[in-house]
């Protein structure tokens, strides 16, 4: 995937390629550290000694600095990425004033932090686990938008469906991901399938992991605020009406195409469900 000179996918597997290196090079320096240092009683003599305690220290400082490097042009070439994606110049279309982001019509909108300051965009990485064993209750973790009604939702079918969510979402052969969502056809009435393609791209201020970086929720999230938008990402959208965000069943029907059973618990039953944990 290309824009403004920048094959995006190309760059993002370069990048995920030598942050992998880089982690073997510090696991390889320590596996032979270990394996050294349990010859110490069958390796003895003035060599053992110079390997040891001089020629050794010296090519695992190498193999430090070395796997230091990799990590440091890996972690360059991420920040060039998310750079990129947050000041790439959109493609006039005519001399008008259409502009094309990823291939889509119109620029991502970000979102903005109380100070009224703008999020940035943060490519999510091609390695990015999607698949059931990655999708975990502890994986869904709100960042700055009013969205817990959809992240409430998303958490549960994580913890009961892990499967359902893995098979409605997949990252495409241009780096794109789909997400599989449903709604109601205004004029049949019946629940259809709408699949929303987004670019590998999300907002710095959205969800994700708990230490904030990129996960599968960001994408769910992602996908979800074209899905509320109709055209685009639009991180706005997930506020909801006058920013006072939603329902639980509104997205829940959005991810499943089924409606939710609602009620009220009551005290007691309240009180059973938090002893059963």
């Amino acid at each position: 995937m290309e824009f403004s000179g920048m094959d995006l996918t190309a760059v993002q597997k370069a990048a995920s390629d030598l942050k992998t290196q880089g982690n073997k090079t510090s696991v390889l320096r320590d596996e032979i550290d270990k394996l050294i240092k349990s010859m110490e009683d069958l390796w003895v003599g003035a060599d053992a000694k110079d390997f040891v305690y001089s020629r050794w220290p010296k090519e695992s400082r190498k193999m430090t600095t070395l796997g230091e490097k990799l990590l440091g042009l890996a972690d360059k070439l991420t920040r060039q990425i998310n750079d990129q994606v947050a000041t790439s110049s959109a493609t006039s279309l005519d001399g008008g004033n259409e502009s094309w982001f990823f291939g889509m019509r119109n620029a991502p909108d970000y979102g903005e932090n109380d100070k009224g300051e703008a999020y940035k965009a943060e490519a999510v990485p091609p390695e990015t686990p999607i698949d059931a064993s990655a999708i975990t209750l502890e994986s869904v973790n709100q960042g700055s938008f009013g969205d817990c009604y959809f992240l409430a939702a998303l958490a549960g079918l994580a913890e009961s469906d892990p499967e359902f969510l893995a098979n409605n979402m997949q990252l495409n052969p241009d780096g794109t991901y789909t997400v599989r969502f449903y709604r109601a056809n205004p004029e049949t009435g019946n629940i259809e399938p709408v699949d929303i393609t987004i670019d590998p791209v999300v907002s710095s201020g959205g969800a994700g992991d708990a230490s904030g970086n990129p996960n599968w929720v960001s994408i769910y999230e992602a996908a979800y605020a074209k899905y509320l938008d109709g055209s685009q990402v639009d991180y706005d959208d997930l506020d909801g009406p006058l920013n006072l965000g939603g329902l639980p069943r509104t997205p829940y029907l959005a991810l499943t195409g089924a409606n939710p059973e609602v009620g009220y618990p009551g005290i007691d039953g309240l009180t059973e469900m938090l002893k059963n944990g």
